[in-house]
């Protein structure tokens, strides 16, 4: 485990010892390492060091939602974890944890256990911080510190040492080596998505950022709105900032950006969210067409509602609207109630029933719309809904324990429909006949 390794010493050296070091090793390199850095060609020296000799970069870009995670989960440590002392031995520790979940995952640790050894230098600041390479120095300190017998090529690593940089520098640098090279691990979304968040606060401008992930400003936005969702979506699931649940389901969240703002009305925004969250807690349970689904609740809210309404009644009769925000004092009757099953859809414990719901609705929406074509379409809907009434007479009646709420509301709405289609065919058969 972890936690026991002697970690006074062994992740990381004092910057005094660390700056002391390096400085002394490149007096006479081994190496140099050609890389292109703010603005120019540079030969770095690269030098070997003992393994235990750098840190971590705390800042880097990889691992800021997932230090999200480890604080939400380690209530213990401040909030500023991470970034009020980068040379804290504890926080150091926290970030190896955190790398090892990623080279675990990756299988960058079983390939260095299967006999991988270093190939490039780690590129580090000339103060022994690692700006590329935290993965790999990462796993072979794992191993190393486990069996220091099997992994002795790892007692010493190759650095390449940038020259004196200001932080800017060395986010140019991370973003040119990290996010762009197709050799990496890709990053995941909500991490791009949080170094947006950062740098925009650091006054950096849109575009600039945009061009330095080689992204457009629109892609830019999508993130940020997706990152939005996501905090949303974790914190009405009870999970706030547990990031890697969420690794998964960047397409569902690029789907409601995308679909969401195609809604005016503020209730059928906040019911449309309610599906959507349903839908992306469990795509099998919806047919396994989780992405394919999201954009057709958009299309189908007033019928995925109104089935709704039935099947939550009781739920979202109890809900007073005037606790939430979004029912405003101009909104009707028919957007309050959809607000209000708006909530009772977004209660963890009703998804299961809002999953099954929509994929009823948009399924039937969908045969009715290719049926439509048909000159029988009538005929065919008429003697599906009398076959259906007979089966709830013959199998319906005679079961025990029916629940009868709502029925004669539906008795009423289907008298209305026959009477309708009635009138239309005698004035259909009249207007023939003459």
């Amino acid at each position: 485990m972890v936690n026991s390794f002697d970690f006074l010493t062994q992740f990381g050296f004092s910057i005094y010892e660390r700056i002391k070091e390096i400085g002394k090793r490149c007096e006479s390199p081994i190496g140099i390492q050609p890389l292109e850095f703010m603005g120019k060609r540079r030969d770095l020296p690269v030098i070997e060091i003992r393994i235990e000799i750098p840190i971590y970069r705390l800042s880097n870009g990889r691992t800021l939602t997932m230090q999200e995670e480890y604080l939400a989960n380690h209530s213990e440590h401040p909030d500023d974890f991470f970034t009020r002392d980068v040379e804290s031995t504890e926080a150091q520790l926290a970030q190896h944890e955190i790398l090892l979940e990623m080279v675990d995952d990756q299988g960058l640790l079983k390939a260095f256990k299967d006999g991988e050894q270093q190939t490039d230098p780690l590129i580090s600041t000339n103060t022994g911080i690692i700006v590329n390479g935290n993965r790999r120095l990462c796993a072979w300190r794992e191993l190393y510190y486990k069996d220091k017998i099997t992994y002795k090529h790892f007692e010493t690593i190759r650095l390449a040492i940038l020259p004196e940089c200001d932080e800017k520098a060395i986010l140019e640098l991370e973003e040119r080596l990290q996010v762009h090279s197709e050799k990496k691990a890709q990053y995941k979304w909500h991490t791009i998505a949080k170094m947006i968040e950062r740098d925009i606060n650091a006054g950096k401008e849109e575009t600039d950022i945009a061009n330095s992930l080689s992204i457009t400003k629109a892609r830019l936005h999508e993130l940020l709105d997706m990152q939005q969702y996501a905090i949303t979506y974790l914190e009405k699931r009870g999970c706030s900032k547990q990031w890697s649940l969420v690794d998964d389901k960047e397409l569902a969240f690029s789907q409601m950006v995308k679909s969401r703002k195609k809604i005016e009305s503020t209730s059928q925004k906040e019911f449309f969210e309610s599906v959507a969250f349903a839908l992306t807690d469990d795509s099998q349970s919806a047919g396994g067409r989780l992405y394919g689904l999201i954009p057709e609740v958009k299309d189908n809210l007033d019928e995925i509602c109104a089935s709704l309404e039935q099947k939550l009644e009781e739920r979202y009769n109890s809900i007073e609207p005037n606790g939430f925000d979004l029912l405003a004092p101009e909104l009707d009757d028919s957007e309050i109630k959809m607000a209000r099953i708006a909530v009772a859809a977004g209660l963890p414990e009703n998804a299961k029933i809002v999953r099954a719901v929509a994929r009823n609705v948009i399924e039937t929406q969908k045969a009715l719309k290719a049926e439509q074509k048909s000159e029988d379409f009538l005929l065919d809907q008429v003697t599906k809904s009398a076959t259906i009434l007979c089966n709830a007479v013959n199998i319906g009646l005679s079961k025990e324990n029916v629940k009868t709420r709502g029925i004669e509301e539906q008795l009423a709405s289907i008298q209305n429909s026959v009477k309708k289609i009635t009138e239309w065919l005698y004035e259909n058969e009249y207007s023939t006949q003459l």
